[in-house]
C-alpha cells in the first residue's frame, strides 16, 4: 500500500470515528433497551446480558456499544443508510453484552454481535460473530465465538460466559426457525 494510500486510510478512519463519537447514542440506558420493543432478552445475570433484537430500533439500542453501522441512523450527508432493514430481512441477530451493575447506560456495556442466516446455509458458517470494533465499510466477523475474543483483543471474561448462554442460541435459532417452516 502506498504512503498516500495509507493516509487516506487513515483519514477516513479518523473522519469516521469522529462521526461515530458525535453520532453514538450516549443516553440510552440498559433499561430502555430491555423494554424497547423488539428487544427479547434469552439471558440476564449481574455480568451478561444476552438478547435477540427484532426491530430496526431495538437493533440500533443494542449496538450502541459498537462502531457497527446497525447502531446509526441514515446520513445523508455521508451518503450512509443503515441496512438494519435489510439484515433483519435475512438475518436473526442477538448481542451478548458484558454488563457492569454500577454502570447504567448502553454505551457503557460491551458486546459481540451474532448474526445467524434465516435460512440456513449450505457450505458457509450459519452463525456469525462480530467483535465490538468494526472499520468503515468493513464487516468483520468469526465463525468461532473463541477466535472472535482471542484474535481481537477481547476482555477475557468474555471466555467465561455460562453455556446456557449458548444453549439458548440455538434452541432459539431452532425455535425460530421451526416457526419461519409453519409460514
Amino acid at each position: 500500500m502506498s504512503l498516500l494510500n495509507k493516509w487516506l486510510e487513515y483519514i477516513k478512519k479518523r473522519n469516521f470515528n469522529k462521526w461515530v463519537k458525535k453520532k453514538r447514542n450516549y443516553i440510552s440506558t440498559i433499561t430502555d433497551y430491555k423494554s424497547t420493543k423488539g428487544t427479547i432478552v434469552l439471558y440476564q445475570d449481574k455480568e451478561y446480558l444476552f438478547c435477540r433484537t427484532d426491530t430496526p430500533k431495538s437493533l440500533a439500542l443494542g449496538s450502541i456499544p459498537t462502531d457497527m453501522c446497525l447502531a446509526f441512523e441514515d446520513d445523508k450527508s455521508r451518503n450512509f443508510k443503515n441496512p438494519a432493514n435489510k439484515w433483519l430481512k435475512e438475518f436473526f441477530i442477538y448481542s451478548i453484552h458484558l454488563i457492569n451493575s454500577d454502570k447504567l447506560k448502553m454505551c457503557e456495556t460491551n458486546t459481540i454481535g451474532i448474526t445467524v442466516f434465516k435460512k440456513e446455509q449450505p457450505k458457509q458458517a450459519n452463525i456469525r460473530f462480530h467483535p465490538p470494533i468494526q472499520g468503515p465499510g468493513q464487516d468483520i466477523f468469526y465463525d468461532d465465538y473463541e477466535k472472535c475474543v482471542v484474535a481481537e483483543g477481547l476482555l477475557k471474561k468474555y471466555l467465561d460466559i455460562p453455556t446456557e448462554v449458548f444453549e439458548l442460541l440455538h434452541n432459539d435459532i431452532k425455535y425460530l426457525r421451526n416457526e419461519r417452516k409453519k409460514l
